[in-house]
């Protein structure tokens, strides 16, 4: 999960509630053990996962699994480099004003007019 789903979560945790949420944890950490249980057991003695995609699907599978690690930490670095970025004009705005920087005309942008654009 990269860029919406990972916002969200604090949301969807909120409206769920405490039991709900409990719930939804637990059944979460269920799937998640499970999970790398059967990893484990099919990974058997692969010191790398790549390794045991080679062993059971082919070469194909290995460059797959490869890309696609890649891909999901491009995607992370990107999103993670995008939250950066929208809170650093407003940590810049507030040293600024801290230290005295900004003069008594400047207007700092903080919403978004549709209208001024084409």
């Amino acid at each position: 999960m990269v860029g919406s789903g990972i916002v969200t979560l604090p949301w969807t945790f909120q409206e769920s509630g405490f039991v709900l949420g409990l719930i939804i944890c637990i059944v979460g950490l269920v799937a998640s053990y499970r999970t790398c249980i059967l990893m484990i057991r099919c990974a058997g003695n692969d010191h790398e996962y790549f390794d045991t995609l080679y062993k059971y699907w082919g070469k194909w599978a290995y460059y797959l699994g490869f890309i696609s690690t890649l891909l999901i930490m491009i995607a992370a670095v990107t999103s993670y480099f995008i939250n950066l970025s929208a809170m650093l004009y407003y940590v810049l705005l507030a040293i600024l004003e801290w230290t005295g920087a900004i003069n008594k005309d400047f207007i700092p942008v903080t919403t978004v007019n549709f209208s001024t654009f084409s």
